[in-house]
Formats: structure tokens, C-alpha cells, sequence
């Protein structure tokens, strides 16, 4: 692709989202609408880094250059940044820019980078989510933690956050289908980290399989392709993410 696109302001109402889900573009008009109206916001689409994953972060560098402080009255820059391969094109023709995601993973991570922005700025990171209900976690609790309880909360809620943006905005169910298995994906090692019976029973399990314990990636993958489909056919086409695991085979 080789350019970076950045938006921020009003520049962000004229991204419009090529695709054929009608709710899903309903949904992103509403997105780049509160993206607009927050004045340090920044969306990147294009990084070209290698290797380059999705994120959500806050910067002191404000869309002017300037640097700001990082509280809400002198200058937080939130920023969501996408990397090129999430895309299929990027084209800009008479002042409108046409983003076209490369699949509904894609579509899936960008919703999720959006319900972080939603949580932590737009509602100064109260919960809505059954776990955390009117609870409320700081970017900066997230932020400075690893498996503890504000990080977990900020990704449950952001999953959760997806789940409704979908059911809301009526999308399809492939789409639901990707928003599930990124964000089961994307907290199994926090959920695994709050079971200890069930951590030991998949620790024992790797183990038989010659999977090395310190090995996330194999580890992730053996989950990705045996628990989460059974997750998602049992408890998880609730809209919830009800992390039960009487009933769940490891083999």
C-alpha cells in the first residue's frame, strides 16, 4: 500500500467503509462520527512496520505536533492504528477516502481497537459488561498491568462492546462469528490464569501433546482449534462471555 492515512476532526466523517454488510457501515459511520467529535483523536491506517498488529494507544503528540499533557483538559491523543495488511485497499477520489478491509477478522480487530476507544474516552472507562458492571477501570490501570484484573476488564468489555455494536447494528453472522473467536481468542490467558484447575488440566494436556509450556504461540494454537469452538457452540452465541468451563474435553 505504502502510505499512511492519518484522520482526525471532521477528516474523519469522510472515511467511508467499502463493504456489503449494511449494518457494519452503519455502525462505521457512527464510529468516525464520535471520532470527530473527540478533538485529539487520531485514526492511522496503512502502517507499513513489519509485522505491524492493530492497537489502541494514547499519545502526547496531538494532531497539530504539538505535545500535550495526558489529562482530558490539556490534550489526551488516543490513537487507533491499523496495520496496511489489514487492509485490501485504501483509495481516495474527490475528498472521500474508501477503506475496504481485507476480511471480517479485520473488520472483527478494528470493532474491538473502536470498543476500547469507546470505554476508556468516550465513557472515561465505565463497564457495561455483566462482570464489571458499573465498575470503572483507567486506560492507565490497563496500561501499567499484565494479567491483573483492570487489563482483563478493559479486553472483556471490549469484546463485550463488539458483541452489542453487532447485535445493535443488526450485522451478519459471519461477521458475529469473527468478533467471537477474536475475543476468546484474544482472553484466554487471562481466563486460563483465574481457573487453576482447569490451568492444570491444560497444562498436562500441552505437556502430552509435546507442546512446550512456555510456548504461547503453540499454546495458543492448540486453543484456538480445540476449546474455542467448543465455547462458542455452547455458551457463547448468548452474546456473553461466560467463561464455563464444566463441560469443556481436553483431549
Amino acid at each position: 500500500m505504502g502510505k499512511l492515512y492519518k484522520f482526525h476532526g471532521d477528516a474523519c466523517t469522510k472515511v467511508q467503509l467499502v463493504h456489503k454488510d449494511p449494518g457494519l457501515k452503519l455502525w462505521w459511520n457512527e464510529a468516525m462520527a464520535a471520532f470527530a467529535t473527540y478533538p485529539f483523536f487520531v485514526l492511522k491506517l496503512g502502517l507499513d512496520k513489519e509485522n505491524s498488529l492493530a492497537y489502541f494507544v494514547k499519545t502526547s503528540e496531538q494532531p497539530n505536533g504539538k505535545l500535550g499533557g495526558w489529562s482530558s483538559e490539556n490534550g489526551i491523543s488516543p490513537n487507533i492504528c491499523m496495520p496496511a495488511t489489514s487492509f485490501k485497499s485504501i483509495k481516495e477520489e474527490d475528498g472521500i477516502t474508501y477503506v475496504e478491509f481485507a476480511n471480517d477478522e479485520e473488520v472483527a480487530i478494528f470493532m474491538h481497537e473502536f470498543s476500547h476507544f469507546d470505554h476508556l474516552f468516550v465513557e472515561r472507562g465505565l463497564c457495561h459488561s455483566m462482570l464489571y458492571c458499573g465498575q470503572t477501570f483507567t486506560f492507565d490501570e490497563g496500561s501499567n498491568s499484565d494479567l491483573d484484573e483492570p487489563l482483563f476488564a478493559q479486553e472483556y468489555e471490549a469484546g463485550y462492546r463488539s458483541l452489542m455494536f453487532a447485535k445493535k447494528f443488526k450485522m451478519s453472522q459471519e461477521i458475529i462469528q469473527q468478533i467471537k473467536l477474536l475475543n476468546i481468542g484474544n482472553l484466554w490467558k487471562f481466563w486460563i490464569s483465574k481457573n487453576l484447575e482447569f490451568n492444570e488440566k491444560m497444562a498436562a494436556v500441552v505437556q502430552k501433546k509435546g507442546i512446550p509450556l512456555d510456548s504461547f504461540e503453540q499454546q495458543h494454537k492448540y486453543f484456538s482449534e480445540q476449546i474455542i469452538p467448543q465455547i462458542i457452540d455452547k455458551k457463547y452465541r448468548e452474546f456473553t462471555f461466560d467463561f464455563d468451563i464444566t463441560n469443556i474435553k481436553l483431549e
